[in-house]
């Protein structure tokens, strides 16, 4: 399973959450409700992707031929498919 680098970083901002909810400790219930919206989010997307009949499929659409100058357009295009 590849984890982005995002995740790391939001887990990273509700650590810090934690850590100044130990110096003001009005900000414990903010810091558990990030990370309880976070940790749902997680386990949704996980349980969607690994748990669901349906199966992910990407498809890249670019041109023949990429330039090195100039920016160059690349589409992703994501469907799930429902297996029955």
């Amino acid at each position: 399973m590849f984890l982005p680098a995002r995740f790391f970083v939001v887990l990273a901002g509700c650590i810090c959450g934690f850590l100044a909810a130990f110096y003001l400790p009005a900000l414990q219930p903010v810091a558990v409700l990030i990370f309880g919206v976070f940790s749902a989010l997680v386990f949704f997307d996980y349980s969607l992707l690994f748990f669901s009949n349906k199966r992910v499929s990407a498809r890249r659409i670019t041109a023949g031929r990429l330039s090195n100058g100039d920016r160059n357009k690349i589409e992703l295009l994501l469907k799930m498919i429902c297996l029955f």
